[in-house]
């Protein structure tokens, strides 16, 4: 994906408006961030997109996108990406599916969306 304006590639929201905000808890937001996160993993693991590519996207995402993707160092391969993607869409539907269900926030899908004892490698 080519970032061509002050967009946010995953979620789409402004990223000068969004500087250092948390993750929102708009369902329909995190719905698209859903959506775009899966967009991002379906391309890496068939190789429409290369891991030199997602990396460099990775510095034009707004912050609570960011969040969501920390951990991710300047070599990742393919595999490290995959695998921080497939956790961010793990919690990102866990927040969603705890929302639908009125419940409250958890550790496992609490902002946030990356924990401590989360492991990717």
């Amino acid at each position: 994906m080519v970032v061509t304006d002050d967009r946010c590639p995953v979620c789409g929201a402004t990223r000068s408006a969004l500087q250092n905000q948390p993750m929102t808890d708009d369902p329909t937001v995190l719905e698209y961030v859903l959506e775009g996160l899966q967009v991002r993993l379906d391309d890496l693991k068939v190789g429409r997109t290369s891991p030199e590519r997602a990396r460099e996207e990775l510095a034009h995402l707004c912050s609570g996108c960011r969040g969501l993707l920390a951990g991710i160092t300047g070599d990742a391969d393919r595999g490290e990406l995959v695998q921080h993607l497939a956790l961010a869409i793990r919690r990102v539907d866990a927040r969603l599916q705890a929302m639908a269900e009125d419940l409250p926030p958890t550790a496992e899908h609490s902002y946030p969306l990356r924990g401590p004892g989360d492991r990717v490698a």
